[in-house]
């Protein structure tokens, strides 16, 4: 069970705070992000989230993340094809995401990355969200450190990257982080992004997401989580968003904050 409580957020912001101030460290907000009610019939947006808090990504983060095969959105145009999403398209209600995850992760990366990332199999959706929060050959982009936009830089500079949605409600949701470059289609369309290029949308419909859903294809954040849903945001669903490390080595790799927190700790 998913224990994230309104308490426990709040100490982390006020702990981020005190540490901030004590080193002189510039963070913008200790504010909560703005929420969002999402849900089977449609989007509904509170508004755009809160500026991020994030002090972004050091340069070493990424010489343990597993890069793509190739650089550029090339790579991504070959695992989404609308041949390919027609192929993993929604049947009667029932969408394909962790299927199509996982197949491509076996196709494109092998079996020993798969293992790692879905080390007893594929399963649905929220199993998959529950499990990789202690899966230890992911690691977990923390929004007090990584902004929407440092995610999509990652994922443009060539790394791999994933996306968890736990709404136990319905039902959640996984995702590959595509390059922003990539133009949208999905089967079914939508319409007011259909032939868009996601690096062409407002910001706060990134990150551009790959993906086997409800819409099949590649699409923005907006659609694959029912709204204005952002990293670890809380109320109709929680968002995280994971490198692959390299290796087992870099199990628990922990973020710029967590470091400055135990340095003065």
């Amino acid at each position: 069970m998913i224990q994230d409580t309104t308490f426990g957020r709040n100490t982390v912001r006020s702990l981020r705070c005190v540490v901030a101030f004590a080193l002189a460290v510039p963070f913008f907000s200790c504010a909560t992000t703005a929420g969002v009610e999402g849900g089977s019939r449609g989007v509904r947006r509170y508004g755009p989230p809160a500026a991020s808090s994030a002090v972004g990504p050091e340069p070493r983060d990424a010489e343990i993340f597993h890069p793509l095969p190739e650089q550029g959105p090339e790579f991504w145009e070959k695992v989404m094809t609308p041949e390919i999403a027609d192929r993993y398209r929604a049947v009667d209600g029932r969408s394909r995401c962790t299927v199509f995850v996982s197949d491509t992760l076996k196709e494109y990366f092998g079996d020993e990355v798969f293992e790692r990332v879905f080390p007893d199999g594929t399963k649905g959706a929220n199993e998959t969200f529950v499990d990789w929060t202690h899966n230890e050959s992911l690691i977990r982009l923390r929004p007090e450190k990584y902004s929407i936009s440092d995610i999509q830089t990652l994922a443009d500079e060539g790394y791999l990257v994933l996306m968890a949605y736990y709404y136990p409600e319905i039902a959640g949701h996984v995702a590959f982080v595509g390059h922003s470059d990539l133009e949208l289609f999905t089967v079914p369309p939508i319409a007011d992004l259909e032939g868009k290029r996601g690096n062409k949308l407002d910001r706060t419909y990134l990150p551009v997401m790959v993906q086997a859903g409800t819409y099949t294809g590649v699409t923005s954040m907006v659609y694959a989580t029912n709204g204005w849903l952002r990293n670890d945001n809380y109320g109709s669903g929680v968002v995280r968003y994971y490198a692959v490390g390299l290796d087992e080595r870099h199990a628990g790799f922990p973020s710029r904050y967590l470091e400055i927190v135990s340095t003065q700790s």
